[in-house]
């Protein structure tokens, strides 16, 4: 289930305060499930050997039919100032967060060799 709430709170005319608070859901993809598999080349950097370039690395990729949905939620507050001593200015500042759960998201050949370093 995904759902969003949101409020909005007026103190003065100038002023505008808001929030939201969601639950949003993504499912994996039909490519990111079954995808048969593909291959290429790539080229990486060992930093093992000093940051040696090497081109024409092999590389393979499948999808992961086990894969479950990825779910993040939300955090917004915010505010408006529209002064009216000053036509024409409005200011807006706004703060979020979110996290993220169970994120679905492919690992580089680069990221897998430097977290082994």
């Amino acid at each position: 289930t995904t759902w969003k709430v949101g409020l909005m709170y007026r103190p003065i005319e100038e002023l505008l305060i808001r929030g939201t608070r969601s639950r949003d859901i993504r499912a994996p993809s039909l490519f990111e499930l079954y995808n048969g598999g593909t291959a290429g080349t790539a080229v990486v950097v060992d930093p093992f050997l000093g940051n040696i370039s090497y081109g024409g690395v092999k590389t393979a990729s499948t999808g992961n039919p086990l894969l479950t949905p990825e779910f993040g939620d939300t955090y917004v507050i915010g505010a408006t100032y529209r002064p009216n001593w000053l036509p024409g200015l409005n200011m807006a500042v706004d703060y979020w967060r979110i996290e993220l759960d169970d994120a679905i998201a492919s690992i580089s050949n680069q990221s897998i060799i430097d977290d082994c370093y």
